[in-house]
């Protein structure tokens, strides 16, 4: 349990734990032997060697901001292809969720189908903007969205999906 909230706040404050390195102004081995510790507890062992390489690769082709700025554009695009990847498929990403928590009938999949929509929409948006960043802004900006903005975007996606399904009187379980 301790390991899993250590590993949460590490991916969720990531972007500031770069502003930190930056403002620190330490050389790149010292910021990268610092993201390896942070990635540690954020990956399992078998992924660990893969992502150190990665990360020595990366360094010696880019700067250590463009590097870091990878991360959270890599999630949001994994989240964004999963969920178009589920729009043609017969249960979706929310589906196969949802299943856990609702009686999934005719109207609970119509509602579903069009919240999926709607999280492709924002999950795009977002996965745009954290493109944009990659290439553009200070560190400080893509710090403040990515560690910030992009969070409460999403939640507030998460409160509306909850809240609209109330209002189409899903059933819970």
């Amino acid at each position: 349990m301790l390991k899993h909230t250590i590993a949460s706040f590490i991916r969720v404050s990531f972007p500031f734990w770069i502003l930190a390195l930056k403002k620190a102004d330490l050389n790149p081995q010292w910021q990268l032997v610092i993201l390896t510790i942070a990635f540690l507890a954020i990956v399992d062992k078998t992924k660990t060697f893969f992502l150190i390489a990665m990360s020595i690769f990366l360094l010696g082709l880019w700067h250590i901001d463009q590097v870091v700025r990878i991360y959270p554009f890599a999630m949001a695009m994994t989240f964004f292809l999963a969920f178009l990847a589920s729009y043609r498929a017969d249960k979706s990403v929310l589906e196969t969720y949802a299943k856990n928590f609702v009686l999934i009938d005719d109207g609970t999949k119509i509602f579903l189908k069009k919240a999926l929509k709607a999280w492709l929409f924002i999950l795009g948006t977002n996965t745009f903007i954290l493109f944009i960043f990659l290439f553009a802004g200070t560190t400080e900006e893509w710090a403040l969205y990515s560690g910030l903005f992009s969070y409460l975007f999403l939640g507030l996606m998460i409160l509306a999906t909850i809240g609209f399904g109330h209002a189409q009187k899903i059933r819970l379980r």
